[in-house]
């Protein structure tokens, strides 16, 4: 049974305005952290569809539920993280509820910047509130890519083409570089562009490569470099990717020679390549410990590893698949605990005595 047929039916969405909403968010089974996401997901999806929204009021409504999922969308992946072995049923499922709410919050802000952002350019007085309404739908849609990649799901083509269709417009309102905060509350500014770059960032470089809580990581320092990252209509030296804002695809390697076609986005990070070498080589990680969460959660090591990739694939060293493949065969067993495997270890011979 769905939550709006046990509310009953009506003319009226239950969530009708934000005083509605607010008092059905009240009722959250905030205990059990993965029912709670559930129901959010399932609020989220009927305010995205339902049709009688005023475009402030479903605004509104979305950024409420969007709030009340923090505390239990990060004790999910908290979860999953903590044991991401594929095969784990507990861990897939709070992957899965994790999964889920990114993609409803995705479609719920896409639905409103779209709905709000006006096809040609705005006004001066009034970009930058709407250059944070596409930050925040851009900074969703990113984190539903992320979602899928820390479980090595493919991407729905859906997702690349949702983050395809907001550049569009804000190449069209003319918002990609305007400074603004994705939410009121934020200290540090962001923009369009930024929060597009650092999807873009991590899935150019090999993140199916890394184990979960790697790509996590990959995700949270690219944030520190996405600054860095150039966005064209057309080729430009140092471009090492492209997307086609007409095709759900993710970015394509460039290939030498080919020309550019309408629609085609280039960019590339190789500007930032410097900082990461003078950072992998001099171990200089204070500027990525300046986030207390990526301080605590992820090793030197780990933050290496990721940097180094970044090197890599930023500057066009990509890591290539083995090309030639060998075929094993032979027999497999399983040995159920130290004794059962030592029938099947062949002995050893002492050495020869001198």
């Amino acid at each position: 049974m769905s939550l709006i047929s046990m509310f009953g039916g009506g003319d009226r969405h239950p969530m009708h305005s934000a005083e509605a909403a607010a008092e059905l968010i009240a009722l959250l089974p905030i205990a059990d952290p993965m029912k709670a996401l559930g129901e959010v997901t399932q609020w989220l999806r009927s305010v995205t569809e339902a049709p009688d929204f005023k475009l402030r009021t479903r605004l509104e409504v979305i950024g409420l539920l969007d709030d009340a999922a923090r505390v239990p969308r990060r004790e999910m992946l908290r979860r999953y993280l903590k044991d991401p072995r594929l095969r784990n049923a507990r861990g897939r499922l709070a992957w899965s509820a994790a999964y889920e709410f990114w993609s409803a919050l995705a479609d719920a802000y896409q639905r409103c910047a779209l709905e709000d952002i006006p096809q040609f350019a705005a006004g001066q007085a009034g970009r930058e509130p709407l250059a944070g309404l596409a930050s925040r739908a851009l900074r969703a849609r990113v984190a539903h890519i992320r979602v899928a990649m820390l479980h090595y799901e493919p991407v729905p083509g859906e997702a690349w083409q949702g983050l395809y269709a907001l550049l569009a417009r804000c190449e069209r309102a003319e918002l990609v570089g305007v400074p603004t905060r994705a939410y009121p509350a934020e200290k540090l500014q962001t923009s369009p562009l930024i929060e597009l770059m650092k999807g873009l960032l991590v899935a150019v470089a090999a993140p199916e490569r890394l184990p979960p809580e790697e790509v996590e990581a990959a995700f949270r320092i690219a944030q520190r470099f996405a600054g860095a990252a150039r966005l064209e209509a057309a080729p430009f030296e140092g471009a090492t990717h492209s997307i086609d804002l007409e095709r759900g695809a993710p970015p394509a390697p460039l290939a030498a020679g080919a020309a550019a076609r309408p629609g085609q986005r280039f960019f590339g990070a190789r500007q930032a390549v410097p900082k990461l070498e003078h950072m992998v080589g001099h171990h200089e990680l204070a500027m990525l410990d300046e986030d207390e969460r990526l301080a605590k959660e992820v090793t030197p090591g780990q933050k290496i590893t990721v940097l180094i990739q970044f090197m890599n694939c930023w500057g066009g060293r990509a890591p290539q698949a083995e090309k030639k493949l060998i075929r094993l065969q032979g027999d497999l067993s399983v040995a159920h605990g130290f004794h059962a495997a030592c029938h099947d270890v062949p002995p050893v011979a002492p050495p020869p005595a001198e």
